[in-house]
């Protein structure tokens, strides 16, 4: 350091006494809450706890519930345990339950006995009984994971409740997309393994299906792309399998011309054009919450992603709420990843659904040489769909290996193309042994390859790899 060098230095706790200040003004500005009397807690320090607990105390009210009742209690979570079963997180709302006692499961009527009562203080600590008011884990040695749902009510067998708990309302699952076992994965498994995650997932859900491209597998339903992400990672770490997911899309409601409506969660099976009076799709009301630097990038965004405005307010002098109605299917994809790209992750997003409506939408089909893979179809804007198939198509050639003939990829809406790529085949020499001599000898030859070829693309298979089916869910990085 050099002689004249001046280092100014703020005392320690100046920067963390403005802390405070400067977040509960932001508090009042921009969610509107009151906070003059907020205090001030540190878990780091100690500073407020003492105050924090007392507080809790006077103005939470206790539990209320007569423990001399009728048993009583509303599942709230659950977990698969290898050497317990299933272990049930529960809270008591009338009544006592002890280890000994048999259980019924209200929704499925099937009677458990306990075998372990408990708290989680953090750990599972054992105890005689749980009571009203309480709450804790229950262990029944109960098998079959679908006979413990989240929001059930537990009662006792000798002497059971009338009426069950309100429970939780269903969560509606927005996205679907299919889950195949990869090469060498069984399907059973994977059964086994979508069963144990949906046993604390209530907003999971899943049922069979047949790909003719993919074989068996299961059409799951999801509250959005991140759960998505969440439930394929789980079964990957977890559960060490390997799978192959489908292009994800939402629910359409497609109104028939006799009037009847019907809900389409897979694009394949979408009725006939001639038959359909008008598609409708989800629409989603979003809040964007961003600095006012990047508005007008965020409004190019949504744009493109078929979004209308409907107001913008501004928080703060720096902060700005954008509202807007974007499709669902716009939404699912990429949008998150593009608007904090493009925000520099200081933007925020929140949507719910809205309602449905009507839309010019049509189903792309994918074709390699000339059959139909079903796992890449796909429902997409009309004006969209030509941009759309020549993405595919062009993604689908760098990704598909070459054959001993050619391999035509094609994107049609019906039986209309309206894109194509071309897998070029492998090529021998077939001449390379004919030095000089008669032409007709090495046309001859040529047309005698060109025949081979002919025959073998009609009885030739084409083999898709399993990075081509999430190759094609990416976006253009223009997007």
């Amino acid at each position: 350091m050099a002689d004249d060098e001046v280092v100014v230095l703020k005392p320690p706790g100046e920067q963390a006494e403005q802390a405070p200040e400067e977040a509960k003004a932001e508090i009042e500005e921009i969610i509107g809450i009151d906070a003059e009397e907020a205090p001030q807690i540190s878990a780091k320090t100690g500073l407020g706890i003492d105050e924090m607990l007392e507080k809790l105390v006077e103005v939470i009210p206790p539990p209320e519930g007569n423990p001399d009742g009728r048993l009583k209690g509303l599942i709230f979570d659950s977990y698969y345990d290898s050497y317990k079963g299933v272990v049930i997180y529960t809270r008591i709302f009338d009544g006592r339950v002890k280890k000994g006692d048999f259980i019924r499961m209200m929704n499925t009527g099937k009677d458990y006995e306990v075998t372990e009562v408990g708290y989680c203080i953090p750990s599972m600590v054992p105890s005689k009984e749980l009571k009203a008011g309480e709450v804790g884990y229950i262990c029944a040695s109960i098998k079959q994971v679908a006979d413990a749902r989240v929001g059930d009510t537990i009662t006792l067998t000798k002497a059971p409740t009338e009426h069950p708990l309100k429970g939780y309302k269903k969560a509606q699952s927005m996205v679907y997309c299919g889950v195949y076992p990869a090469e060498g994965e069984k399907y059973e498994n994977v059964k086994d393994a979508l069963e144990k995650l949906q046993v604390n997932d209530a907003a999971f859900n899943f049922e069979s299906e047949n790909s003719a491209a993919l074989g068996f597998g299961y059409r799951c339903g999801f509250l959005g792309l991140l759960h998505m992400d969440v439930i394929i990672e789980r079964l990957e770490r977890e559960f060490d399998l390997n799978v192959v997911t489908t292009l994800p899309s939402v629910i359409y409601k497609v109104v028939m011309k006799d009037g009847s409506e019907i809900m389409v969660q897979n694009p394949s099976n979408l009725p006939d054009p001639a038959d359909i009076q008008r598609i409708e799709e989800p629409i989603v009301s979003a809040e964007i919450m961003t600095p006012k630097d990047y508005v007008g990038t965020i409004m190019t965004l949504c744009q493109s992603r078929r979004g209308n405005m409907v107001h913008m307010e501004y928080l703060t002098e720096t902060r700005v709420q954008l509202h807007y109605e974007i499709p669902l299917n716009e939404v699912i994809y990429d949008f998150f990843d593009a608007l904090k790209s493009k925000t520099k992750g200081y933007a925020s997003l929140d949507y719910e659904f809205k309602e449905y409506r009507a839309a010019k939408l049509v189903k792309l089909d994918i074709l390699l040489n000339k059959e139909l893979i079903d796992a890449f179809s796909t429902i997409v804007p009309e004006e969209a769909a030509y941009a759309k198939g020549r993405t595919i198509c062009s993604k689908l050639k760098k990704l598909i290996p070459m054959h001993q003939f050619e391999v035509p990829i094609q994107a049609a809406i019906g039986q209309k193309v309206i894109a194509r790529e071309t897998v070029r085949a492998y090529r021998k020499d077939v001449i390379a042994k004919c030095y000089g001599g008669d032409i007709s000898r090495k046309k001859k030859l040529l047309e005698k390859q060109k025949e081979g070829k002919k025959r073998m693309r009609q009885f030739g298979r084409v083999e898709v790899p399993q990075e081509a089916f999430t190759e094609v869910l990416k976006f253009d990085d223009d997007k």
